[in-house]
């Protein structure tokens, strides 16, 4: 069963297809996160905060657990009354301890009724392939499960997902291929893969790759 806050978050009207999200995750954070953490646990805290753009109006997904990811975790935080003031060592406020990650992992989808948990494990990436001409990018790669994919690019890094232009491909199989045209001639463009399961379990590249087209 899709319980409501994932319905909420992924905008959903059931009985439907899924509708494409532009940044949904919903793979559990197993650890507790602090400033100055690097990891893939950082980017689907990031992509979960990146929601809501009024607790994370930048949306920027680096898996860099910078000063911008810790005043949305102060945000959040203050919005699910868990904590509002002090410091990371003091009270906790601005990190991803265990009262805020239980929160987030209750709202990425764990369902709490004893019954059967929800898929929450995002797709693996693999098999990555660029072929490019003088204005077009053809990006493959294959997920372990069904997924629809995407690929979000631009010529400056970093960028912000929510915004960046992006092509995808709404079928959901293991092998996945987008391309992208409308390019510019010999340039070089920063992109990022996203593969979505059923689910709205996101897993994205990182850290960011490149591809230059011809000229």
């Amino acid at each position: 069963m899709i319980n409501q806050h994932v319905k909420k978050f992924l905008g959903f009207v059931l009985p439907a297809l899924v509708v494409f999200s532009a940044l949904p995750v919903y793979a559990s954070i197993d650890g507790q996160l602090d400033f100055g953490d690097s990891n893939q646990e950082v980017t689907e805290l990031q992509t979960f905060l990146a929601l809501d753009s009024e607790i994370y109006p930048e949306g920027l997904v680096t898996g860099y657990f910078g000063p911008l990811t810790q005043q949305a975790v102060q945000r959040f935080q203050a919005e699910h009354d868990i904590v509002s003031s002090g410091t990371p060592s003091t009270t906790g406020y601005g990190r991803v301890g265990p009262l805020t990650m239980a929160k987030i992992n209750e709202l990425m989808g764990e369902n709490g009724t004893g019954g059967p948990e929800p898929d929450v494990r995002a797709p693996h990436i693999m098999n990555r392939a660029v072929s490019t001409t003088s204005t077009t990018a053809t990006v493959s790669w294959t997920t372990n499960e069904d997924a629809e994919s995407r690929v979000l690019y631009s010529t400056v890094f970093p960028f912000v997902y929510a915004t960046a232009p992006s092509a995808s491909d709404s079928a959901f199989d293991e092998a996945n291929s987008v391309t992208i045209t409308g390019l510019q001639p010999d340039t070089t463009y920063f992109y990022v893969m996203e593969s979505v399961d059923f689910y709205g379990n996101t897993m994205l590249t990182v850290p960011t790759e490149t591809f230059r087209t011809k000229p």
